[in-house]
């Protein structure tokens, strides 16, 4: 008995078995195979693109934050040589 005979045998006849391909499973189609991977692909660009733009936005407000923190040093009001905590103790 051939692999193939005791297979269909034990498992029974399944519509996805394709005769001449023996008994693993029914190959994939190339064209879905193709549309799926370009799918991901474009996902994969988008995501990209938000996390360029996250980055990009995050840069300038890091420089913000220094430029605010450099106007406070300079009116006094805060001291980086304290540890952030302002000359009269409140912000």
């Amino acid at each position: 008995m051939s692999q193939e005979e005791i297979a269909i045998e034990v498992l029974g006849k399944k519509s996805g078995y394709m005769r001449g391909f023996g008994v693993g499973p029914k190959p994939f189609n190339t064209l879905i195979v193709i549309a799926q991977s370009r799918s991901h692909n474009e996902e994969l660009r988008n995501l990209k693109d938000k996390i360029s733009s996250l980055e990009e936005l995050n840069a300038a407000q890091n420089r913000r934050f220094e430029n605010l923190m450099t106007l406070l040093e300079q009116n006094g009001t805060l001291s980086r040589s304290r540890g952030g905590e302002s000359s009269s103790g409140a912000y």
